[in-house]
């Protein structure tokens, strides 16, 4: 009569145990293992740069040190690999467009474009640069770090002239005013 307790006691141990154990398992089975069944979601709707691009490594990118950003300011910059037809001239001002629809940040937000294209074409005038080896650099380095060929991208830079996203110029505005508002909220500085 004896063995009824000691084996209630020990189905009571053990579903302690399981309690305990099992969303510990769970957990770690979806973070560290990551089944394919289950993938991450993402935040960010552009191409995450894996590692990031710094772009003041490379004198490739010198004049695209120019932009003299200030902490917790970006930059969209576009670049295209030769001309800039009106699809470019439209991206540019699409960047404009984002820029003035994120209120209060938008002094915190620059647009670049590094295109061959004189600024009187462009209305209201971004920052140009003009340089071939900057464009093919980019091309090659952002398609490099994204698993792509962007050889035309939107790329978000930031005030370290890090780039750290990067986006096809059809994407949509609101995924890339999305995805610049979240970084403009977590680079405030308070």
């Amino acid at each position: 009569m004896a063995s009824a307790p000691l084996h209630a006691n020990r189905l009571t141990l053990v579903a302690v145990a399981a309690v305990f154990v099992l969303p510990l398992a769970l957990a770690w089975w979806f973070a560290i293992a990551s089944p394919e069944s289950a993938p991450h979601a993402r935040l960010n709707h552009g191409t995450l740069l894996t590692p990031p691009l710094a772009l003041a490594s490379d004198a490739a990118f010198a004049p695209l040190a120019e932009l003299r950003l200030a902490p917790s300011e970006w930059a969209l910059v576009y670049y295209q690999a030769a001309g800039c037809d009106d699809s470019c001239r439209a991206t540019l001002r699409v960047l404009e467009a984002i820029r003035e629809v994120s209120g209060q940040a938008a002094t915190r937000v620059h647009i670049a474009g590094v295109v061959d294209i004189d600024a009187a074409e462009v209305r209201p005038p971004p920052r140009l640069i003009v340089d071939a080896g900057t464009r093919a650099a980019l091309a090659r380095e952002v398609g490099a770090r994204s698993g792509q060929a962007l050889p035309a991208a939107i790329i978000l830079l930031d005030w370290r002239q890090q780039v750290v996203l990067a986006f096809a110029p059809s994407a949509p505005p609101a995924d890339i005013k999305a995805d610049l508002k979240r970084l403009l909220r977590a680079s405030a500085i308070r």
